[in-house]
């Protein structure tokens, strides 16, 4: 499976200002109260102003552009390397946890996260090969009604 990030917004969900090529944005996830999950896209410089409207689960930043397909897809990697990273941040839920396991194993395929030792307890130990830093990523089973809960997040990374 493959997967790569929606298009950003184009304004800034703090002052509803447009991006301009270059802006850095930062991509929240945030799940309201059972109501599914909701992404923001907000200048960095004013991130600051951002109140959440519910639990942040995860993000990334980037920097708006009109790059070539190249540029995209390293952006793209890099977009999904700091969302996995992010998860390891603040309180762990569920769906937390199942998110580290799925883009763990998207970052494995694409070389960015190595295995090492044997799985214990149901973890694995992954290297995340440039930073030489540890990730223990869940090896649970996990069903149907799971992926349900972390869909819309997965359509962000989906084709």
């Amino acid at each position: 499976m493959e997967w790569s990030i929606k298009a950003i917004s184009r304004r800034c969900a703090v002052t509803g200002v447009p991006f301009s090529p270059g802006d850095e944005v930062t991509c929240l996830i945030c799940k309201p109260y059972n109501d599914g999950l909701v992404r923001y896209d907000v200048l960095s410089s004013h991130l600051s102003e951002f109140t959440p409207p519910a639990k942040i689960l995860g993000q990334w930043k980037r920097a708006t552009s009109k790059g070539n397909d190249q540029t995209g897809n390293l952006q793209q990697l890099a977009n999904q390397e700091e969302f996995f990273t992010s998860l390891y941040i603040g309180e762990s839920s569920p769906e937390r946890e199942l998110l580290k396991q799925l883009i763990g194993l998207l970052l494995e395929r694409k070389r960015i996260l190595r295995p090492f030792g044997l799985p214990k307890d149901g973890i694995q130990r992954f290297l995340h090969v440039r930073s030489r830093e540890e990730f223990n990523i869940p090896t649970t089973a996990f069903s149907p009604e799971d992926l349900a809960s972390v869909q819309d997040i997965l359509e962000m990374f989906s084709s």
